[in-house]
């Protein structure tokens, strides 16, 4: 099983044995081997390709391709389908065995890569390109980088001092590695997900070169930069590609700036052909009010997801909540001017085509929704709504007469340790000429929404809500231990109550995690 080796598992096979007594009559000790065929009956190849399509497990392919020859080859192709290189021996393994069968190269659709030159053993750049020119149909491709760019940092991408992991360098791409991704790729590349955790900002602009088919391009981790040119033309010409959907996932503090954007964006602005735009982090009010406002761009956007609204200053104790990380301070947070977020809200509605809108954190959405930022184009509309104590939603303020507050969506990994961090971020409403308080009966802005549904989105088709729960015992998967018992609220039954009236499909999602997922690309 040498072509197994790649996919770094342990392949254990285990028989059960039975004991059958000689006087037993219920089987033979052997059949014939006519017999044999007639007890087995022959299943046809079509069935087994079905099965195995609605599989989509490895390890139910690795079993089939054992079970017989008419299988083994219909199963390691699924097999083949997804193909994770991360060391030079695996890389090496997999070249042999595409190089012995051209059936299983021609299998490959998704190829992920991770080249990191701080590991003894790890993946080279040109092993990479040579295993990916011998695949002819890869459509999906997803690159990892670590490293840093040049000797001498002592640090790496989230700042921790580090020098032995520094000791390899993380270069740009060579020539000979681009023009074998360029022959090899030949415009079969449909899709990109590139995360950089080397200080290298200029590597996938090198493979925006190189992909100019590219359909979709997801950038996690180190933010991009312009590129430079060595003429007097100025900033180098921008990418050809025209993008239908655009993810990012990096640190506002560190995110790509509206330059970039606007040479990243080029073609698609001119083509309209972006329909689609993920920020996972909370993105800096410049770069959400370039998108929205470029026409181009807007023009043919259909699809915004968010995790949140740039924050407003002033923000005293406020914590930005995004992906893995809770900053607190006001130091660190990067907040924005009143104005600007207005400007968003206000572009936001005028949206021509926007029909899918996502909003994770709950204070954000309460923003868009109460000052009526919601496009009456919208039909799918997913969103984080607060879990208050039904036996408190009647009174507008707490035992200590204070407005209640609505929390942040728990972050992805430690959200017990950040819980106790959550801020007042409804207190910057005021100044967007928004009523902070709650009404009574439920959760703040549940009347309001409730009546938006019933009477302003008429093409609305599917709700998906996070619910995040408003007390300090956050679990792990981003709810509290008491929201079970408060699913069944009154604010709760009137929206389904409304959704089942309107025929809008509703759905409850109370895991963080699984919510998240469910957008992954």
């Amino acid at each position: 099983m040498g072509f197994f080796d790649y996919f770094d598992q342990e392949h254990l096979v285990s028989f059960d044995l039975a004991v059958v007594s000689k006087s037993s009559t219920l089987l033979p000790a052997r059949l014939p081997p006519s017999a044999a065929s007639r007890a087995l009956p022959h299943l046809p190849l079509e069935l087994v390709l079905l099965i195995f399509q609605h599989a989509n497990d490895k390890y139910t392919y690795l079993s089939s391709s054992l079970v017989c020859r008419a299988w083994s080859l219909p199963a390691q192709q699924f097999l083949f389908n997804h193909v994770s290189l991360s060391s030079q021996s695996a890389c090496l393994s997999f070249i042999d065995t595409i190089s012995a069968s051209p059936a299983l190269a021609s299998s490959v659709q998704t190829l992920s890569a991770s080249i990191d030159h701080n590991q003894p053993f790890g993946l080279s750049q040109l092993s990479f390109a040579h295993a990916f020119a011998q695949c002819p149909n890869i459509t999906d491709l997803r690159i990892s980088l670590y490293g840093c760019a040049q000797r001498g940092t002592g640090k790496d991408i989230v700042g921790i001092p580090d020098v032995a992991r520094m000791r390899r360098l993380a270069p740009s791409w060579d020539q000979e590695t681009l023009e074998l991704l360029r022959v090899g790729g030949q415009g079969q590349v449909k899709k990109l997900r590139f995360s950089n955790w080397s200080e290298n900002r200029t590597s996938l602009n090198q493979l925006l070169e190189v992909f100019e088919e590219l359909d979709e391009l997801v950038i996690v981790g180190t933010s991009p930069e312009v590129p430079t040119s060595s003429s007097a033309s100025g900033t180098p010409l921008p990418p050809s590609i025209s993008l239908s959907s655009l993810r990012i996932n990096i640190h506002s503090r560190t995110h790509p700036s509206p330059d970039y954007l606007s040479w990243l964006l080029h073609t698609s602005s001119t083509t309209s052909s972006l329909r689609s735009i993920t920020f996972d982090r909370v993105p800096p009010a410049p770069v959400l009010d370039f998108v929205l406002n470029d026409e181009g761009i807007s023009k043919g956007l259909e699809e915004l997801r968010v995790c949140g609204l740039p924050p407003v200053a002033p923000a005293t104790n406020a914590v930005v909540i995004a992906g893995n990380a809770a900053v607190a301070s006001n130091a660190a947070v990067s907040t924005s001017n009143p104005k600007a977020v207005e400007s968003i809200l206000t572009t936001l509605s005028s949206l021509p085509r926007l029909k899918t809108l996502s909003i994770e954190q709950p204070a954000s959405f309460l923003r868009v929704l109460l000052t009526k930022s919601l496009p009456p184009s919208i039909e799918h509309l997913a969103f984080g709504l607060e879990v208050e104590d039904p036996s408190l939603s009647d009174s507008s303020t707490s035992s200590r007469g204070h407005a209640r507050s609505t929390s942040l969506a728990v972050p992805q990994g430690r959200p017990r340790a950040a819980s106790h961090a959550r801020s007042s971020s409804l207190s910057t409403l005021p100044k967007l000429g928004i009523n902070q308080g709650p009404i009574a009966g439920g959760p703040v802005g549940m009347k309001t929404l409730v009546q938006t549904i019933r009477n302003e989105l008429e093409d609305l088709k599917s709700l998906k809500v996070l619910l995040v729960d408003s007390d300090d015992d956050v679990t792990a998967g981003g709810v509290g231990v008491n929201d079970i018992r408060k699913s069944e609220s009154k604010w709760l039954a009137s929206l389904k109550m409304v959704c089942a009236q309107r025929g809008v499909e509703v759905e409850f999602e109370r895991d963080v995690r699984r919510w998240r997922e469910s957008f992954q690309c």
